[in-house]
């Protein structure tokens, strides 16, 4: 029975990894092709809502979205993980990785953010990971395009 569950343990810690390893693949490649100037402005992630990411409705890779931070974790691999909730109680993760750090924001902070749109198999939830930025309040400014026309 122990070995079953060490067993368990071990096969989900390695998806993990191998998920981590993808996504690191990828980021190299994006930031080869940005030239190493990553497009931060909150003005080329098209808004949305939560309750559209986290449904899953949400069809773009970026995104921008407004809600209260309702969780900061600093995780073992690095990666900072910020839950945004929706008023009616639906959320996205948020992730912070070490390879664009970034200053978290704080419990009860209400905030705009925006990243790459992305759903954890692994956690079934949607998240903005890599976020590439945020900015308190509710940033109302129109998409400016180009990114996921």
């Amino acid at each position: 029975m122990i070995g079953l569950v060490l067993l368990i343990g071990l096969g989900g810690w390695m998806v993990a990894r191998i998920q981590d390893h993808g996504l690191r693949i990828a980021l190299n490649r994006a930031d080869a092709r940005l030239g190493g100037h990553l497009p931060t402005d909150a003005r080329l992630y098209r808004p949305t809502t939560i309750d559209t990411l986290a449904a899953g409705r949400w069809r773009p890779t970026r995104a921008r979205v407004y809600g209260q931070v309702t969780y900061v974790n600093r995780e073992f691999d690095g990666d900072v993980h910020v839950v945004l909730k929706a008023p009616d109680g639906a959320f996205v993760v948020l992730e912070i990785i070490p390879e664009l750090p970034i200053r978290a924001p704080h419990d009860d902070d209400r905030i705009t953010a925006w990243g790459i749109v992305r759903h954890d198999g692994l956690h079934n939830w949607w998240e903005l990971h890599p976020l590439i930025g945020w900015a308190k309040g509710h940033i109302t400014a129109p998409a400016a395009g180009g990114l996921d026309d």
